[in-house]
């Protein structure tokens, strides 16, 4: 056994124990409480990527993942709780209108229902809304394709007309997309973590963590899996794993504009500074507003 496994599974234990996760009370999903202490992180991770981007000679500088959950600092945060054959995943999303929620493909494939959570930081505190789905109000894409991940992105309507508040705003696009292989700096990640080298850190507190931007020939290099041109490759700069479906940002003007979506990443990513893969979002604004009507 490695030493990063038997790393990892002290860290979990210890994690356990120091953080007792208790279930939040009443009808969730499925018409039962959720225990957060037996949800999983809705991440994906294909078989063969497991050693790749060990070599590939990026110096990075360590920026610990912050904590975002002060009231309002994220009010696209989307958190999606999800049921299928009786199992409990979680994954994020991200609010661009106020019936709509965009997220991964994958973390609706096969889904029977869920609960989506608004203005909320902390999934173990009160959210400001909560609204339940059924597969019914999913929009996969007709393109998806689960074996080389392409096309990774859904749409959820919403079953109700979301009023915004400081807590709870949709996202925007980025004005101007030169091509994301131009950026070649930092974007923002933001996601409910459960990857942690700290005893004291709890599933369920929203964080913020650097990416670096890298070229898809980098990541082709590094893997046998295909890096499409709907990809977005970032280089984590962080001891940070996050939950798939979450949002990938840059910032004009001081805003939060949205640039990709998690879609998957290397399994020892948080102890690693690994790769990560996102959809590129700002490739499917025309597929996006042939289905919602926004943009």
């Amino acid at each position: 056994m490695s030493a990063v496994v038997i790393f990892l599974i002290v860290c979990t234990v210890l994690m356990v124990q120091a953080n007792p996760l208790k279930p939040i009370d009443g009808d969730i999903v499925g018409g039962r409480s959720i225990d957060w202490s037996k949800v999983k992180i809705g991440y994906l991770v294909p078989s063969d990527l497991d050693d790749y981007l060990r070599e590939i000679g990026i110096e990075l500088k360590f920026t610990p993942p912050t904590s975002e959950q002060k009231s309002g600092k994220t009010p696209y945060q989307v958190g999606i709780a999800l049921t299928k054959s009786s199992k409990t995943k979680w994954c994020s999303g991200v609010l661009i209108s106020d019936k709509f929620v965009v997220t991964a493909a994958h973390c609706l494939n096969g889904v029977d229902k869920g609960a989506i959570f608004l203005g909320v930081s902390n999934i173990q505190s009160q959210s400001e809304v909560v609204t339940f789905v059924s597969n019914e109000n999913f929009i996969i894409h007709e393109d998806w394709n689960s074996e080389d991940m392409l096309n990774d992105i859904a749409l959820i309507k919403l079953p109700i007309v979301v009023k915004f508040t400081e807590k709870i705003q949709p996202v925007r696009f980025p004005s101007q997309i030169t091509g994301v292989e131009t950026l070649r700096g930092s974007a923002v990640v933001t996601g409910w973590s459960q990857c942690s080298s700290s005893v004291e850190a709890t599933f369920g507190l929203l964080q913020r963590a650097e990416l670096q931007i890298v070229s898809k020939q980098i990541c082709q290099e590094a893997s046998d899996v295909n890096i499409h041109k709907e990809n977005i490759c970032t280089q984590a700069q962080s001891n940070y794993q996050g939950d798939t479906g979450e949002p990938l940002l840059v910032y004009e003007n001081e805003l939060p504009k949205l640039l990709g979506l998690y879609s998957y990443g290397q399994r020892e990513g948080c102890l690693l500074g690994g790769l990560a893969v996102f959809t590129d979002v700002t490739l499917y604004i025309d597929w996006i507003s042939a289905k919602t009507g926004v943009y």
